[in-house]
């Protein structure tokens, strides 16, 4: 690693399916799994924290894994400018949660099926402006029947409304909740009308 230069970072959070007290239990689930699988590769490294319940909006939990990965940084040969966060479900919404309490500290985030209702009631002081200068890929099936696809869409369009630029989201017309978080990972697809990429590489792409 020291041959090819600082190396991008991705963590990916979990959902709270289950109430697992073995933090293994992160490479059975979403990208941590189709890495295990060798589904994917990545081109840079990538973090499965594991948050009991999936509660990512709990200082304690976030204080901890912010320091996680600054430890990366400093002895991975981590990029600190190239830090990244994808999730699903309660994941996804510990992804806005963590964009509007550390700003300046992600480069992007891939919400897949979440919203950002609660980070406006979160005490984090002008969230959406906050939230506003990460890029955005957020993730969504249109027969969400536990976090609405309209809930999702409600983010983005409020993002976009703020002068936000750097936002999209896909929509899979025929999926459900739980069937997007495998194939988000497996797929390439256009970010804003360019060329098909994979959610994973874009993320590392993307640059504070």
């Amino acid at each position: 690693s020291e041959e090819v230069g600082k190396i991008p970072i991705h963590a990916y959070l979990h959902g709270s399916g289950g109430e697992s007290s073995d933090c293994r239990s992160v490479l059975s689930i979403g990208l941590p799994k189709l890495i295990s699988d060798k589904t994917v590769t990545p081109n840079g490294i990538v973090i499965a924290p594991f948050c009991p319940g999936g509660k990512w909006d709990d200082p304690a939990y976030q204080n901890a894994f912010v320091e996680l990965l600054d430890n990366t940084v400093e002895t991975q040969n981590g990029d600190a400018s190239r830090i990244s966060l994808s999730g699903h479900s309660a994941g996804a919404i510990g992804c806005y949660s963590f964009g509007a309490r550390y700003p300046d500290y992600f480069s992007a985030i891939i919400p897949i099926s979440g919203h950002a209702k609660y980070v406006t009631n979160g005490g984090y002081e002008n969230a959406w402006d906050s939230i506003s200068n990460i890029n955005v890929w957020a993730f969504h099936g249109a027969l969400d029947d536990r976090v609405k696809y309209s809930d999702g869409k409600a983010a983005i369009e409020t993002l976009r409304s703020m002068g936000n630029e750097d936002v999209d989201l896909y929509t899979f017309e025929r999926w459900g909740h739980g069937h997007v978080q495998d194939r988000t990972f497996e797929g390439k697809y256009s970010y804003r009308g360019g060329e098909p990429i994979s959610p994973l590489d874009w993320a590392f792409n993307q640059t504070k």
